[in-house]
């Protein structure tokens, strides 16, 4: 993923093809979307954990 972002930076920076009109988030996409897909997974988890665990307690 790092070098993905690279070449994204190196695009946007050189102002070449459809990556110069991203805006930098998306440019930097490649280092922020796993950690997000990966606290979003484990808050889902984290969640239907805690309702089974209240589930049974009752």
């Amino acid at each position: 993923m790092s070098i993905l972002t690279l070449i994204f930076i190196g695009l946007k920076l050189a102002e070449v093809g459809v990556v110069a009109s991203w805006s930098w988030w998306w440019v930097l996409a490649p280092l922020w979307v796993p950690s997000a897909a990966f606290f979003a997974l484990a808050g889902i988890f984290g969640l239907a954990y805690i309702a089974i665990v209240v589930w049974e307690k009752r």
